[in-house]
This record gives C-alpha cells, structure tokens and sequence, in this order.
C-alpha cells in the first residue's frame, strides 16, 4: 500500500512536469508524442501503470479481508478500489482526448494555413 501511494504521487508529479515541459519545448509536435507514450498510451505508461498496481492492490485487499473478517461491507471497501482505479481511467482517457484534439487542429492549421492565439500558443 506504502509502494502505491509513493508512486501515485511521484508519477502525478512526473505528469504534472511533461505537460509544462510541452509548453516550453520549441518542438511540440515531438514532445506531444512523447507525452502521449509516456502517460496516455493503454499499455506501459504512467497512468496503466498506476491501474495495474490498484488492480493488483485491490487482490490483495480482498484475499486479507477473507483471512480476517466476513464478508460484511466487502464490497464498499473495494468499490473503493474501483474508484482509484476510475480515476487513473478517466485520466488516461482525459489526456489522449487533448492529445488527439491538438494533432488535429494542427492539421487543419496546415490546412487552412492560419494561427489564432490559441493554436499558435500550442503549436
């Protein structure tokens, strides 16, 4: 439980650093893939990772909640788990969709061939 909560904290704090690292890197285009990889993307990356360890937590919940107590209000403790585990989801899901959304307004930047103060600050 101790190992989870170090890592949920470092990797929000390493999440937190790409993304302002994205907005002082002259090559966005690059960084945002890097991003994408790192955090967003379902498989190795900091936010599957944190799902796999609450997944891998809530087992061993469970199998110490069996070993020591009944059955009696199980199910709220690890709905609990379920709700980290939400969290992190939605968090994934959240990142990709700003990721995908501003690889396509740079695609239709260089289609329409204009910057607005909001594309030129991301792009």
């Amino acid at each position: 439980m101790l190992d989870y909560l170090t890592l949920k904290y470092i990797y929000a704090n390493e999440i937190a650093r790409f993304w302002k690292r994205l907005d002082e890197d002259e090559d966005k285009e690059e960084r945002l893939l890097w991003v994408y990889r790192e955090v967003s993307f379902k498989y190795h990356t900091r936010t599957q990772d944190m799902m796999d360890a609450i997944t891998e937590l809530k087992t061993l919940f469970h199998k110490a909640w069996d070993h020591e107590y009944e059955d009696f209000r199980l199910g709220i403790a690890l709905d609990k788990y379920d709700l980290e585990f939400q969290s992190w989801l939605k968090m994934q899901i959240r990142l990709e969709d700003i990721l995908i959304f501003i690889f396509v307004l740079k695609q239709l930047y260089c289609f329409f061939g204009t910057k607005n103060s909001f594309t030129h600050r991301v792009l």
